[in-house]
């Protein structure tokens, strides 16, 4: 028979019927031969179908924190994984200090499938396409062609955890349960620091639309002659404040005494309100104010919390014996993110003219994040002035200039280091310290000034060469290092809804007239349930308090594992051997009766 092209199967009329399925028909639902054809005319709907395989789990098929059941499906081609939430966290043994794992095996379900029935719990379906439109299964040696019905794909209805990817676990010794000590404490002072009020205020109680004022630093009208050249030549505050539209927090900096004099500067802060760029604090708006008691002009940028400024962070010491060198890494971070900012704005034609160590802020501990501040100020102070406006070649030269003066000054952690007296010192002094690619550009940037052709952003950007790579590679292991901590406390509140539906049921005191509910049927074994979760303890008699147990416990709570507990009575007369997804049966069904209790006197 292999001898035909056209067809595997030979087509007689002398022959009488066969009991095989004509494969044309089967295919397209016609045939060439007709109702001479020897072979039957079966469509696609009267076709046999083949034995369909059930789900299950097969011992020692799960292993790992994270259990992946395949399953077989009716048709070959569609793999489908069903996922189970048993996290696997170190436990630490009763009344000793070793830590023991899961473990990585468990027993094969015995029973129906369930829909709380731990691992065999079906979740939720979720349609997916078909993967082409026709399809086809061998039985008894014959191919069958069809059509496929609706194909399904399953997603899990509970969490599923993994431990933390290998190349952050292999960095550092990471906590089993909690974030960082370092990184919590990070996060805890910014917001404690959105939160802060000052002891006594006289500031207004709201300007325009934001209220709730707090200063960020001291006015700048007792500030020296220097240092208020760098504030715009005008008296300045810094205040936190929250915006009464959105209730974010932003940063207000008022210029005390201020009387615009064109309606024109708008044009000009609509510049800057353009650029957004992760190194530069952006300006949302503009608005003038007697609020303060006098003609103020107040703008307003996005609050960054916990941020301070390069010179309270460099330069605040000055140059004492045995200070610790700034690393080399930490000054080319500075040079790329200083430059990147410059580079957006030189590029749409303006120039910042604000790059001075208290103008500058440095968020974050490990990897620093620079953010130049108070972008736009000085364009809109000097719009419209007596005195001609310099053309923006010579700003931007001078932005080049007080770049490499910043870096000069924080190279060597000395606010002096730049002025001309010490100016030829500090440049060997630099030399002597660090590498001559940094001395370089820092050398070019304060040339900047000098006679000879404008120097360019763009011309500093090659001097930086491979370094960049390296600050990329750092962003990605600090991105990554937070994933991982972001995965850890995504879902905390699913552990947190199964103790409060425990704390609901447990103990309560009536239940639609009944005094003794909680203490009787499915909630009595909750409430032993509490005591095995909490109330554990030693041979001793001290009470054993372990998270491990705690965690791991919800966790099988939560996904319903087949596993049996016992669970004893406070009088220890009785114990009963309960499993995980009996108690969660139990759960919903307290819950659920509490729940429609609590509807039905709402919608009366």
């Amino acid at each position: 028979y292999k001898s035909f092209n056209y067809c595997p199967l030979i087509h007689t009329m002398n022959r009488g019927q066969k009991k095989s399925v004509c494969r044309y028909f089967a295919a397209s639902g016609s045939c060439y031969y007709g109702n001479q054809c020897q072979y039957q005319h079966i469509g696609p709907s009267h076709q046999p179908t083949p034995p369909r395989r059930t789900t299950g789990l097969v011992p020692g098929q799960m292993a790992g924190p994270m259990a992946e059941v395949q399953k077989k499906p009716d048709h070959p081609g569609l793999q489908v994984q069903h996922m189970l939430s048993l996290p696997r966290h170190p436990a630490v043994a009763r009344g000793r200090g070793k830590q023991l794992k899961l473990p990585r095996e468990l027993p094969a379900p015995s029973g129906p499938v369930t829909p709380h029935s731990g691992v065999n719990r079906q979740p939720k379906m979720r349609t997916a396409k078909p993967l082409s439109t026709q399809s086809q299964v061998d039985a008894g040696g014959t191919t069958y062609f069809y059509s496929p019905a609706q194909q399904s794909s399953f997603m899990p209805e509970y969490s599923a955890y993994t431990q933390p990817p290998a190349n952050i676990a292999r960095q550092k010794t990471m906590p089993g349960f909690s974030t960082p000590e370092g990184l919590r404490q990070e996060l805890l002072q910014r917001q404690a620091k959105c939160l802060s009020l000052p002891a006594e205020s006289t500031n207004p109680v709201e300007v325009d639309n934001y209220h709730t004022l707090c200063p960020l630093e001291p006015s700048t009208s007792t500030h020296t002659e220097q240092e208020s050249h760098w504030t715009f030549g005008h008296a300045s505050t810094c205040y936190r404040a929250v915006c009464s539209k959105d209730g974010l927090y932003y940063c207000l900096r008022r210029i005390h005494g201020f009387r615009l004099t064109s309606g024109k500067a708008v044009l000009e802060m609509e510049k800057w309100r353009k650029l957004q760029h992760t190194n530069l604090v952006a300006l949302r708006e503009m608005f003038t104010t007697k609020a303060f008691g006098d003609n103020s002009l107040v703008f307003v940028y996005d609050y960054h919390s916990g941020a301070e400024s390069m010179q309270s962070r460099h330069l605040q010491h000055g140059r004492r014996a045995g200070l610790v060198p700034v690393p080399e890494d930490l000054l080319w971070e500075y040079v790329i993110q200083l430059v990147s900012a410059l580079r957006v704005v030189h590029s749409s034609g303006l120039a910042l003219g604000c790059i001075h160590g208290t103008k500058v802020l440095l968020s974050g501990k490990q990897c620093p994040r620079l953010l130049v501040n108070c972008g736009g100020i000085l364009d809109i102070l000097t719009f419209g002035g007596p005195s001609p406006t310099p053309s923006p070649t010579v700003q931007q030269q001078k932005d080049l200039v007080a770049a490499g003066q910043l870096l000069l000054c924080v190279a060597l952690q000395s606010p002096s280091a730049a002025q001309p007296e010490s100016f030829h010192h500090s440049l060997e002094t630099l030399a002597l310290r660090y590498s001559p690619d940094l001395h370089h550009i820092i050398q070019y940037l304060l040339q900047s000034g000098s006679k000879g052709p404008p120097h360019s952003v763009v011309d500093v950007l090659p001097m930086v060469g491979g370094r960049v790579y390296t600050s990329l590679e750092r962003s990605h292991n600090q991105q990554d290092f937070l994933e991982a901590q972001l995965a850890r406390e995504v879902e905390n509140g699913r552990m947190f809804r199964l103790l409060a539906k425990l704390g609901v049921i447990t103990e309560r005191p009536e239940f639609a007239g009944d005094a003794q509910w909680s203490e009787t049927g499915d909630r009595y074994l909750l409430k032993l349930f509490r005591d095995y979760l909490f109330h554990q303890l030693l041979p001793s008699g001290a009470p054993w308090v372990d998270l491990a147990h705690i965690v791991q416990t919800l966790n099988k709570l939560d996904a319903g594992a087949p596993e049996n507990m016992a669970l004893h009575s406070r009088d220890e007369q009785s114990a009963l051997v309960v499993s995980y997804a009996d108690l969660r049966n139990c759960l919903e069904s307290a819950f659920s009766d509490i729940l429609q209790a609590a509807h039905a006197e709402a919608d009366s």
